[in-house]
């Protein structure tokens, strides 16, 4: 019952009239609003309870990054689940699991090699994992286990399209907010580094994030030596001169970014 309406339960008969009941009805109108602050504000302590200005105070406060187009309640049920996510961090599954969320709703397939060739695939909300057995994965040779590669597919443009080859009709590099060889923008990189960063496990080291534009390329079932999959010679970006033609030590469908300590 609010104090407006049990105003008259606790204020004498002569004061239930005229000027002084209506005085009292303010008094009690503004008890009301205080009360109802007090609620929201108790409520706003959990994720969607209370008003959505509080979620990213609550974010910050238990370091879950909101994605740039992740919707108020999404984002308060990431953020109810948020205690479970940190006794996992450090797990691959977490890893992918955070890092997608920053591209939702379009949400690409995405993949955590390991210089151990141990693979985890996060399409459609499910991760599977596979070791490749004879290993696959062979950047440059070294086959550490502290190592790692995180690989972002982009197909139709989606998260990110390559960027517009010099002489486009309309292309102006000066005016042009992507990096260079995609559409993503500085805050995209940094934020992506960021979550990375954030979720990978102490001391592992994320060499280098991947946007593959070839879905075919990065096969975990490929098998050692496939053209889809480094060589041991991709730790150059440089070029090897192959019958006396200069060819890319990386495949060209994809661009590489530097990854995180």
């Amino acid at each position: 019952m609010s104090f407006r309406d049990s105003i008259n339960l606790v204020i004498p008969v002569w004061l239930r009239r005229g000027v002084a009941r209506k005085v009292l009805y303010t008094f009690a109108a503004h008890l009301d609003e205080m009360a109802d602050e007090l609620v929201l504000g108790i409520k706003s302590r959990a994720p969607g309870l209370g008003t959505l200005d509080s979620l990213a105070f609550i974010g910050r406060d238990r370091q879950i990054d909101r994605g740039p187009r992740e919707t108020a309640q999404a984002y308060a049920t990431r953020l109810s689940q948020a205690f479970d996510t940190w006794r996992n961090a450090g797990c691959t599954r977490t890893i992918l699991g955070q890092l997608v969320t920053y591209f939702v709703p379009d949400v690409p397939l995405a993949r955590h090699v390991s210089g151990r060739s141990l693979w985890h695939t996060l399409a459609a909300g499910v991760v599977t994992r596979l070791r490749a057995s004879p290993a696959n994965w062979d950047w440059d040779g070294v086959f550490d286990w502290w190592r790692a590669w995180v690989i972002l597919y982009c197909e139709g443009g989606t998260p990110f399209d390559r960027c517009p080859p010099c002489g486009t009709p309309g292309f102006v590099c000066g005016e042009y907010s992507g990096t260079c060889g995609s559409t993503a923008t500085q805050n995209d990189i940094k934020a992506i580094r960021r979550l990375l960063g954030k979720w990978k496990r102490e001391g592992a080291y994320i060499d280098r994030i991947i946007i593959a534009f070839d879905a075919t390329l990065f096969d975990p079932t490929a098998p050692p030596g496939d053209p889809s999959l480094p060589d041991g010679t991709w730790g150059d970006p440089g070029y090897a001169e192959i019958g006396g033609v200069e060819v890319s030590t990386r495949s060209p469908g994809a661009i590489y970014w530097k990854g995180v300590v």
